[in-house]
């Protein structure tokens, strides 16, 4: 009727300006969070486990509104974004602006020099993110066909991306150690063969192997934009959309690709292929740390 297709609409136009506030606040955030400490790693880290954590507790939130509300009542789970968002306005009010940074505006021109790494560091942040979000989003299916609940497959999912959240943190903790350019190759390394793993081994082994792996494999998370800020630190905004919006954006479009092939080859020959993207990710990550400059100060 139309007063469905009125509705579906109004939703419709409601998620792209949720999506759109969401690309808005990434770039500046991870510039800000990037120059706020000599230790880029682990501030990188503090911020971005942040928003992986509550990532993480999506699945479990959602499935549970659902078993205590109904579908029909899903609208319960924004009372605390509402809550907070309200709160946030309030706290703003009371914080004192500083005074404006001159910008210049940035040209694609501007990021020539270092074309080159820039596009190995964007290859591998996008092959990290379609593994990432392809197993987050496909995960419930696979928990379903082994026969679990859907509260259970949720309960997993969470547990998959709150191991990643803690990678992440961990990796920003290591890169201020012994360099990104090593825990981004590393987080690669130690990724695959646990992804191997999830595949050949028997449950529950089969699991324990997919968290280990995707622990490590979200080790790069924070590394990859500091990376990407160093490579010119005049452009951090701009850098860090391009990884953290584009990038990000085309490892999650890869997810209608692999859906459409589960149907035909079933979920788990579509998840194997999908793995194969650690494969490409980890050479443009070797690739990247052959070919770019070193930040004047030393990792």
């Amino acid at each position: 009727s139309e007063v469905h297709v009125l509705l579906f609409l109004f939703n419709l136009i409601l998620l792209l300006l949720g999506g759109v506030g969401v690309a808005a606040f990434h770039p500046q955030t991870a510039s800000i969070a990037g120059a706020s400490s000599p230790q880029r790693g682990i501030a990188m880290s503090f911020w971005i486990t942040g928003g992986t954590l509550g990532w993480a507790l999506g699945p479990l939130f959602a499935t549970t509104t659902v078993r205590l509300f109904g579908l029909s009542h899903t609208w319960v789970a924004a009372i605390p974004g509402l809550l907070m968002s309200a709160v946030l306005a309030l706290w703003f009010r009371h914080v004192v602006a500083g005074p404006p940074t001159p910008r210049t505006p940035t040209r694609l021109s501007d990021l020539k020099p270092i074309a080159k790494p820039l596009a190995l560091l964007y290859g591998a942040v996008a092959a990290r993110s379609a593994v990432s979000s392809g197993f987050a989003t496909f995960l419930p299916l696979w928990a379903s066909e082994q026969g679990w609940s859907v509260e259970a497959g949720g309960a997993l999912t969470t547990g998959y991306l709150t191991l990643g959240a803690l990678g992440g943190f961990m990796g920003g903790w290591v890169a201020d150690r012994i360099g990104g350019r090593a825990v981004v190759r590393l987080s690669f390394l130690v990724a695959m063969p646990f992804f191997a793993a999830f595949f050949l081994a028997p449950q529950p082994w089969s699991i324990l192997a997919l968290l280990v792996g995707y622990f490590g494999l979200q080790a790069s998370l924070p590394v990859n934009v500091v990376l990407g800020q160093e490579l010119s630190p005049a452009h951090a905004g701009t850098i860090s959309s391009l990884l953290m919006g584009a990038a990000w954006g085309l490892g999650s479009l890869l997810i209608g690709p692999v859906g459409a092939f589960a149907d035909h080859a079933g979920l788990t020959g579509a998840l194997v292929i999908l793995s194969l993207l650690l494969l490409v990710g980890f050479a443009c990550a070797s690739g990247f740390a052959a070919v770019a400059p070193r930040p004047a100060r030393a990792e």
